[in-house]
């Protein structure tokens, strides 16, 4: 599943219309108000990035 940052914008664009959704200062305003939501998915993804490339390390270095 992809999620896209275009994609939860539009469910935000709901709740204001007025605001202008591809302004920086939207756009710093949303990171802040969901920093540990947005540092969770980050802390999630990094970590299975590195597990990845940890077994595809250790398993060569294994038969060597």
């Amino acid at each position: 599943m992809k999620i896209s940052f275009q994609s939860i914008i539009s469910k935000f664009s709901i709740l204001d219309q007025k605001q202008d959704y591809s302004s920086p200062s939207f756009f710093f305003h949303f990171v802040r108000t969901n920093f540990i939501l947005i540092k969770a998915l980050t802390l999630k993804y990094l970590k299975r990035k590195v597990n990845v490339t940890l077994k595809s390390i250790s398993l060569p270095g294994l038969f060597f």
